[in-house]
C-alpha cells in the first residue's frame, strides 16, 4: 500500500500510541508535573488537581488520535484503534465538546467577555 508520507505518518502513530501506551504516559506526565510543582512550592497538588490534569491529558490525546485517524490517514485507519480505544475516544470527544459547548453558552448567558 504506497500512501502519501502523512497517511504513513498518522499510520505510524496510531500504531504505537495505543490505550496501554497511552495511559501510562499521561500518568507519568502527570506524575512528573506534581513531583515538579511538590519540590517547588513543598506543599502536594490536591487530589482534584491530578484528577483533572488526567482528564485533560486523555483530552488532548484523544483529540490527537481523531486528528490522526480523519486528518492524517486516507482512508481514514479505524481499524488501527482498539474497541476500548475507540470507546474512550467516542466518549472524551463526545464529553469535552459537550462541556466546552456548556461553558460557551453559559458564558455568553452570564455576559462574560473572553479573549
Amino acid at each position: 500500500m504506497g500512501g502519501s508520507l502523512l497517511d504513513k505518518i498518522g499510520r505510524a502513530i496510531l500504531n504505537f500510541f495505543d490505550y496501554r501506551v497511552t495511559l501510562l504516559l499521561v500518568f507519568a506526565v502527570v506524575l512528573i508535573s506534581a513531583a515538579i510543582r511538590w519540590r517547588q512550592s513543598k506543599v502536594a497538588p490536591p487530589l482534584g488537581s491530578l484528577l483533572r490534569a488526567c482528564v485533560g491529558g486523555f483530552t488532548m490525546v484523544a483529540g490527537g488520535t481523531v486528528f490522526c485517524v480523519f486528518a492524517l490517514t486516507k482512508p481514514p485507519y479505524i481499524e488501527a484503534l482498539s474497541p476500548e480505544g475507540l470507546g474512550i475516544v467516542g466518549l472524551v470527544s463526545f464529553f469535552s465538546c459537550l462541556v466546552f459547548g456548556a461553558r460557551e453558552i453559559s458564558a455568553l448567558l452570564k455576559g462574560i467577555e473572553k479573549d
